[in-house]
């Protein structure tokens, strides 16, 4: 769930921006990325029972929106994120243009790099 939306979204990343559509396509959410999204995951992260967004972008960085939209992690990369997949128990991978992966893990109210 993102609050404020009670249906099922398709996210999908574009120029500078994320939209959220719902199954008529009609958009049901929006908001600022940064620029171009190239990687996109929704997921409970924190174990809050409600959903963020993590987003990798060209200018590489990844960024987690909470549920209400507040960017809670932007972390510069050394180059394009280009995927990003939720493990579980709270940890991300990311995988950049240049070969380079990495797994976050949420641990205490902060997002750490763990390798």
């Amino acid at each position: 769930k993102i609050k404020g939306v009670e249906e099922t979204l398709c996210f999908v990343g574009g120029n500078c921006s994320i939209e959220g559509y719902n199954h008529e396509g009609e958009e049901r959410y929006w908001t600022v990325a940064g620029d171009w999204v190239g990687a996109l995951e929704v997921c409970d992260i924190n174990g809050d029972g409600k959903n963020e967004i993590i987003s990798g972008t060209d200018d590489n960085e990844i960024r987690i929106f909470m549920d209400d939209g507040e960017v809670t992690l932007e972390s510069k990369q050394t180059d394009k994120v280009t995927s990003l997949c939720f493990i579980s128990d709270q940890r991300f991978a990311f995988g950049l243009a240049n070969g380079t992966v990495g797994v976050y893990e949420w641990t205490q109210g902060n997002i750490v790099l763990k390798w």
